[in-house]
Order: structure tokens, then C-alpha cells, then sequence
């Protein structure tokens, strides 16, 4: 299968790029570095692996750019045409006749559901399903029916057989069929074009090589087992027995929660989340966003050192079955990356075990910290969890990512016969090679933020009462829909719950997000958590109308009086700690835009490429999104 864009190719020969120096990936020389020659002088480097990005020409030809600016309804049914091929895409072994009983319990033609099935081969993301405008593009001819059952043909009688014949067997077999058949040939490419949509087990099984196709199977679709690093992953949250203090006057506020992925099959700890809010379903695509890619700035940013090697899309993530975890954002978002979610079965729990036994470890080293609250209240009895707390959030979270890096990931595990996960880890990947991180890690974590539809008026976009504008999208007010003139066009818009005065806009003519912010510039920032709470407080005192400005009005009331009565009561130290983060975060994020990779159908931009990076969003305290997937 065509490697999906979304990821960087770092094989050999592959192009990449470190700043503006390009390179040549020679070998791997560690789960984290690669050997590279640079293009310009010749030179072999060892390059990390978290440092790399694509090379400019691979980045400018990356397929599908249109994918974020399809409609709702287009991603519906993208969504609808993969779960109907899914099960195709996970067999090893796909036979026509199979691929028949597919298109007819789906009503759709064997020709469909192979079109769809090389589209999503072509790019393994839900973006390549998505509906395209009827009709043959210019210059596009349709493959004569009779073409595919020679060219099927040929593949099973040349290809497909233990004397392991090449491509070009295949096309001269092609070639002679349809001359005598009268029948004009197709061009070569067509051919392998076909040929790479043969998923690789199923050619080397039917081959004779059962031996050989075992090093694939774990790596496609469903899997029997967790045999490989990164074929399944499992995530959950759960709430620390310890006790955090606010940053100002380092009082008691709550327990935190984390959510953790952790790799079946090495039990290394992939992704981790530190939050004082619930789980949502915005604090696991965090997880599993950061569990792909490559840890080394999150280390600095946590002052801690050591290796954590764990980086790679997850082929399988396994999920209980919680609200939080059946959200449409989380699920968009992995179809997106080709990650196929699982969940638990009901009343089964050693389907989690896994994750579960992490947890009571975790736990176990957790409640020996100061502030510890135990697990039941015999274990807490003389002990005071208040008067002992000495950590903040950002401390905690800074220790347990120590803990994970330095013991949990140094010791001898007893599931892996006594090999520390690290070590697990390492042998896997130099028996399947190195995962492809991420191509645009900024992007990434975009792609998993919650997402609203909205049109553009004269007063900008509307989200919650809040009103959002920029100048440079003010060709954008009043614009129709090109598919449907009598309605207003929608917008893409990705909402950062840590941080709703300034939303994400996806501009279709710059293939650009856009950071927009309020209309009025002299607005706050504000979180959705405390945007909710303005909210219920005004429907308590019986308001009626509610607009932007009495909502503000009376953020700053209860601010006020969160501030002052900070030192008295934990529910008020919690608010005036989650505004303080809020402004924190606000104050030191910039105002970058991102570029999506152009592809052939995109349109052409004379706007500079942006060079701000995106600042990260794994580096700051989570706030419910409590209406969207949360």
C-alpha cells in the first residue's frame, strides 16, 4: 500500500529535509537517527529523526489537499464508503469473489468498490474517499471493461504463481491478449499501477512464501495479535491518587487525570496527557496525536532527560467504550491517519488489561508522592492529602514523564520475560524498521481539534456567541457555495478549547489555516470551560437575552470574585488557576498560519508560504470541550 501522506518517508533514498538543507537517507543507524548525505556538498550526517521534515518538491506533490475543505456531508459519506471496504483493506488475502460479495451487499459495482479500493491504496487516509465531481477530468479515458478481466488475468496467471515472474511478464501477458482480442492495450503504468494495489502478503502468500508474508501481516488491517511495535495500541484515562496545588498560593485544588497509550506488544508508553479536567474526547486525540510523534522537544519543554524512542502511527487503537472515546472529531481524525479504532467489548475487560495493569502500576509509584490520596480511604486514614500537597500540575506532570522515561521504561518487565520495554521496543523496530513520524507535526495536532461548519457574515463567524473576524478574509463574507448557489458557503473551523478567543480558519484559496481572533480585539482570552461557566451562571440568575457583551461582562464579575476568594475555597482557587493558565497560554502563543500540502486540484495562491511555527499544543493545561465530543 501506497504510504500515507500524512507520515514522512524515511526509507532509504528518500529526500528530506532540516531546515533548509536537504538530504538523502543513506541507512538507520539507531531508532532515533538515520545516516543522510546532504544534497549540496556530499556530506554523511547522522540526523534525528524528530528533526527531519519533507523535502520541498515531496511536500508540493502531496495527494488529496483538498480533503479539509470538503463539506460535512462529503466527509460523511467518505466515512461511509470506507467502513464498507474496510473489510478488503484488512484482508491478507483478497480475491475477486470476495470483492463481489462486497459491492453487492453494498449495492455499489465490482468497479466502484475497486476504485475505491486504489484511491484509498493511493493514499490511506479518509480524504481519498471523499466524493469527486462526476464526469472524466479533461484528458481522462475510462479503462475498457474488458481491460480488467485481462489485466486480472494476467496478474493471476504471471504474477501470482511460486515461479515468481516480473511486471514486465505481466504486461507483455496483457499486451498479447489484447491483440488478439483486437483490443487496443493499455499503457504500461496502468498495469503497475494495478499491480501496487495487490496488498503485499497476498502476493508473496500466493507466491508460495508463507514464511515472507508473515513480516506483513501485522502491519495491515486487522490483526490477530499484537506481534509488532505499534500494531496495537491501547488508551485510557484515569484520575491520580495525589493531591496538586495551585501555582499562586500553593494550596490544594484537585487530583489531576492522565491519559495514557501504551504499545501492546513492547508495553512501552507511547503518549501521555496530564490534565485537572474529566476525559474528553480532546484529551485523547492529544494522546494519540503526541503518540506519534517523535518526544524530543516535549523532553526539553519538561526538563527532562533521557530517550524516548516511541513515535509512529498506531495501526490498531483499542478504546473501552466511554462517550469520550466515540466522539466524531476523534473519529475523523484517525480515519484521516489510517488508524483503525476498536473497542472494547462490553463486560469484557481483559480486552484493556493491558492498559489496565499500566494504570495500577502507574498508581502504585504515584501515591508515593507528598500529597498522596491513596486508592481507598483505610489506606488514607491519619493521613492528611491536603496539608502534605506540594505539587502543581506542570511539577507532576514533569515527574511522571521522568517516571515513564527513566524506570517504568528501564525495568524488567515480567510480561516481557523480564526485558525492560525500552529494550523490547528497540528489537521490534530493527526487525520491522523505523516508523514514519509524522510529515507536519503542527498539522497533526490541528487535525485533531474539535471542528465546527460555519458560514462567513458581515459580522465574521459565529461560534457560541462569539463573534470571530480578520480583514484579510473579508473577501469571504456573503460567498455562496460553488455546488449549491442559493446557500452560503461553510467554513472549516478548528476550536483550541484551551483557548477560544482565536479560532483555526481554513482559507480554500491559500490552503491555509488561519488563526482568526475575536471581532473585538479587546476581548480576554478565554477558555471553553469558562466560556460554559459564564453561561450557566447567567441562566441561573434567569437571563433571558444572551449576547457577547453581557457574557463578558460577567466573565470579569466572577473572575473578580475568583480572585478574591482564592485563599478561602478549592473551587475558587480552581477557576482563578484555570483563568491564570488561559492568559499564560494566551500571552506567549503566536499568530502563525499553515500551509497545506498543494495537490493537483488545489488552487493557486500568490500568498507568501508562512514561516512562524505553530506553537505546540501539547505544553498546555487541557480545558473541557464540554459540547463538542467531550
Amino acid at each position: 500500500m501506497t504510504p500515507n501522506p500524512r507520515f514522512l518517508d524515511i526509507s532509504k533514498g528518500a529526500m528530506v529535509q532540516v531546515g533548509q538543507a536537504r538530504y538523502r537517507i543513506e541507512a538507520q543507524t539507531s531508532e532515533q537517527t538515520v545516516l543522510a548525505q546532504k544534497a549540496d556538498d556530499g556530506r554523511y550526517e547522522t540526523l534525528r529523526i524528530a528533526t527531519l521534515s519533507p523535502a520541498t518538491e515531496t511536500a508540493a506533490v502531496m495527494p488529496n489537499a483538498h480533503d479539509l475543505v470538503a463539506d460535512a456531508p462529503a466527509y460523511a459519506t467518505a466515512q461511509q464508503r470506507l467502513e464498507i471496504i474496510r473489510p478488503l483493506v484488512g484482508a491478507v488475502v483478497r480475491p475477486r469473489s470476495q470483492v463481489e460479495a462486497v459491492a453487492a451487499s453494498a449495492g455499489r459495482s465490482v468497479r466502484t468498490i475497486y476504485n475505491w479500493l486504489s484511491a484509498y491504496h493511493d493514499a490511506p487516509q479518509l480524504s481519498s474517499l471523499i466524493p469527486t465531481p462526476r464526469g472524466p477530468a479533461p484528458g481522462q479515458k475510462t479503462l475498457d471493461p474488458r481491460l480488467d478481466a485481462i489485466i486480472d488475468h494476467a496478474i493471476e496467471t504471471n504474477l501470482k504463481v511460486p515461479q515468481r515472474k516480473r511486471v514486465s511478464h505481466v504486461i507483455e501477458a496483457v499486451e498479447d491478449a489484447c491483440q488478439k482480442a483486437g483490443i487496443e492495450p493499455p499503457h504500461a503504468n496502468t498495469i503497475r499501477r494495478r499491480v501496487k494495489t495487490i496488498p503485499r502478503a497476498e502476493l508473496l502468500q500466493s507466491q508460495g512464501r508463507s514464511d515472507e508474508a508473515d513480516a506483513f501481516r501485522p502491519m495491515i488491517g486487522s490483526l490477530p495479535g499484537a506481534v509488532a511495535p505499534l500494531s496495537i495500541v491501547q488508551i485510557d484515562h484515569s484520575e491520580a491518587d495525589v493531591m496538586i496545588v495551585d501555582e499562586a498560593l500553593r494550596l490544594p485544588l484537585n487530583r489531576p487525570w492522565i491519559t495514557v497509550a501504551i504499545d501492546v506488544h513492547t508495553r512501552m508508553i507511547v503518549g501521555l496527557v496530564v490534565s485537572m479536567e474529566a476525559p474528553s474526547a480532546f484529551a485523547a486525540g492529544r494522546c494519540i496525536a503526541q503518540a506519534m510523534t517523535p518526544k524530543d522537544e516535549y523532553l526539553r519543554e519538561q526538563g527532562v532527560p533521557g530517550d524516548w524512542p516511541a513515535y509512529g502511527k498506531p495501526h490498531i487503537v483499542h478504546m473501552d467504550n466511554a462517550k469520550e472515546f466515540r466522539g466524531e472529531v476523534l473519529k475523523t481524525a484517525c480515519a484521516e491517519y489510517g488508524i483503525d479504532i476498536q473497542f472494547r467489548r462490553v463486560k469484557t475487560p481483559r480486552y484493556g488489561g493491558h492498559i489496565e495493569r499500566l494504570m495500577r502500576t502507574l498508581g502504585e509509584a504515584i501515591r508515593e508522592l507528598p500529597g498522596a490520596t491513596f486508592s481507598n480511604p483505610k489506606e488514607r486514614t491519619g493521613y492528611d492529602s491536603d496539608a502534605k500537597a506540594v505539587m502543581t500540575l506542570a511539577e507532576f506532570e514533569s515527574w511522571l514523564v521522568d517516571h515513564v522515561v527513566n524506570r517504568y521504561h528501564q525495568q524488567p518487565h515480567s510480561r516481557l520475560d523480564g526485558m525492560p520495554p525500552i529494550e523490547k521496543w528497540r528489537q521490534g523496530i530493527e526487525r520491522i524498521g523505523l516508523p514514519r513520524p509524522p510529515s507536519d507535526p503542527q498539522r497533526l495536532q490541528l487535525d485533531f481539534l474539535p471542528f465546527e461548519w460555519r458560514t462567513m457574515g458581515r459580522r465574521g463567524i459565529i461560534i457560541d456567541h462569539l463573534h470571530y473576524y480578520e480583514n484579510e478574509l473579508r473577501h469571504w463574507i456573503g460567498r455562496t457555495d460553488p455546488g449549491q448557489p442559493k446557500q452560503l458557503m461553510k467554513f472549516l473551523i478548528r476550536v483550541d478549547p484551551r483557548d477560544i478567543s482565536r479560532v483555526w480558519f481554513l482559507d480554500p484559496d491559500r490552503r491555509e489555516y488561519l488563526p482568526i481572533s475575536t471581532l473585538d480585539k479587546t476581548r480576554p482570552p478565554i477558555s471553553r470551560w469558562e466560556w460554559k461557566a459564564v453561561q450557566r451562571q447567567l441562566r441561573s440568575e434567569g437571563a433571558k437575552a444572551v449576547d457577547e457583551p453581557l457574557l463578558f461582562s460577567t466573565y470579569d464579575r466572577l473572575r473578580k470574585r475568583a480572585e478574591e476568594s482564592a485563599i478561602k475555597t478549592k473551587a475558587a482557587r480552581k477557576v482563578h488557576q484555570r483563568a491564570a493558565d488561559t492568559r499564560r497560554h494566551a500571552a506567549s502563543a503566536r499568530k502563525p498560519s499553515v500551509r497545506l500540502p498543494a495537490g493537483n486540484d488545489a488552487r493557486k495562491s500568490d500568498a507568501p508560504a508562512p514561516t512562524t511555527k505553530v506553537p505546540s499544543l501539547f505544553d498546555i493545561p487541557v480545558e473541557p470541550f464540554d459540547d463538542i465530543d467531550a
